[in-house]
């Protein structure tokens, strides 16, 4: 018996130390369990807009992707609690100094709103009814599904998976408020984005980690 602790002893050094090392090296990035890492993958399952109102200093694209994936989350100053969940996140710059920023999303839905902060503002509830650019779509072409009952206009038009993931992370805008719901209350967002000259009015949902298209349109001239 004495022997059998021994061995567990020792095992749990290793694993300390195993643990440590991974953390001195990688950080806590690998760590899926932790919550920060867990509302990151929350955050980049989502279709990220960007809330331009008030915006004082506009970043890159790609840098408030890193403000989200490499910055620290406050949850002292996130609402956590009830629908729609806000997120208090902030990064360092460096020359660029502190940015501080708030991400808003819904369950069910598959717009996530993000807004820049000032610091120690207490992130809260804000998805106004508006079109916003869109700076992060998930994954590549796969993430792209259309309903069975649209196969025909995706033809006509000459658009696939490749296309329309594109064009929604190139130049997509996507209405904050969800217009719809189905019947297992996944909430219907519209979106717009052009495809070479021409732009395209969509509803779509997130269904099996895809984005659904359940309508898509050419827009009038």
């Amino acid at each position: 018996m004495h022997s059998i602790w021994r061995r567990l002893m020792y095992y749990a050094i290793g694993l300390l130390i195993g643990l440590l090392f991974v953390l001195m090296f990688f950080g806590t990035r690998g760590c899926n369990w932790l919550p920060e890492n867990r509302i990151k993958a929350s955050v980049f399952s989502q279709i990220v807009v960007l809330d331009t109102l008030d915006l004082k200093k506009p970043l890159a694209d790609s840098l408030y992707i890193k403000l989200l994936s490499d910055g620290s989350v406050d949850l002292a100053l996130s609402m956590r609690k009830g629908e729609p969940k806000s997120y208090y996140f902030s990064y360092n710059f460096g020359e660029q100094s502190e940015q501080q920023a708030q991400i808003t999303f819904e369950t069910d839905g598959v717009v996530a709103v993000l807004k820049t902060l000032e610091k120690n503002v207490k992130a809260r509830a804000h998805i106004n009814d508006l079109w916003l650019p869109i700076v992060h779509v998930p994954g590549d072409s796969n993430f792209i599904n259309f309903s069975d009952n649209i196969q025909g206009d995706v033809r006509t038009y000459g658009l696939n998976k490749e296309k329309t993931h594109f064009g929604l992370k190139s130049n997509g805008y996507a209405r904050t408020v969800a217009q719809d719901a189905d019947t297992l209350r996944r909430k219907i967002h519209d979106f717009k984005f052009e495809i070479g000259d021409t732009w395209y009015v969509a509803k779509a949902k997130i269904y099996q980690s895809a984005l659904e298209f359940l309508y898509i349109k050419q827009m009038e001239e």
